[in-house]
């Protein structure tokens, strides 16, 4: 199992703005433009794959599910 927060070196608790902040600071090291690294464009598309993730479960969690009631 791919663990998204050790790749954007965040805390489990991190807030959505630890998130954001982490994944700017890695995708500006990673980013196939500046870094010119073989495995760089590698790395940013996994960067960028765990920033989705992660940011979808924390306003996921954050916005309140409907009880689907039917109103007469």
């Amino acid at each position: 199992m791919i663990d998204y927060y050790a790749i954007l070196e965040v805390p489990r608790d991190a807030t959505i703005d630890e998130v954001k902040r982490s994944y700017r600071r890695l995708a500006r090291k990673y980013h196939p433009d500046v870094n010119p690294s073989p495995d760089a464009q590698e790395r940013f598309i996994t960067i960028t794959e765990a920033y989705e993730f992660i940011l979808r479960k924390l306003t996921q969690e954050s916005t309140p599910r409907s009880s689907h009631t039917i109103y007469e």
